[in-house]
């Protein structure tokens, strides 16, 4: 799996995978890689099941003092876009 993670991961510039740990050390866990950029969907996904919740509420801690602004889905600055069938 790490094999696979590793290829996956390095299909990206590493300015956008940096976060990312440099190996995968929980299972069960997913790697999504999906690259359609005639669709604009562009994206890399990791899913590690069963973690710590402690591991998780320090790396929230860790990019929350990093954040450059916090914003919410109610704040009038975002571009609001009603999507209708």
């Amino acid at each position: 799996m790490n094999e696979k993670y590793q290829a996956y991961k390095n299909e990206f510039d590493t300015l956008l995978t940096s976060h990312f740990p440099k190996t995968i050390s929980s299972y069960p866990n997913q790697v999504i890689n999906s690259k359609h950029g005639s669709k604009n969907d562009v994206g890399f996904l990791l899913y590690e099941y069963g973690l710590d919740t402690l591991e998780v509420d320090s790396l929230d801690e860790y990019y929350k003092k990093r954040a450059i602004a916090a914003y919410n889905a109610s704040d009038t600055c975002l571009l609001n876009y009603k999507f209708v069938l």
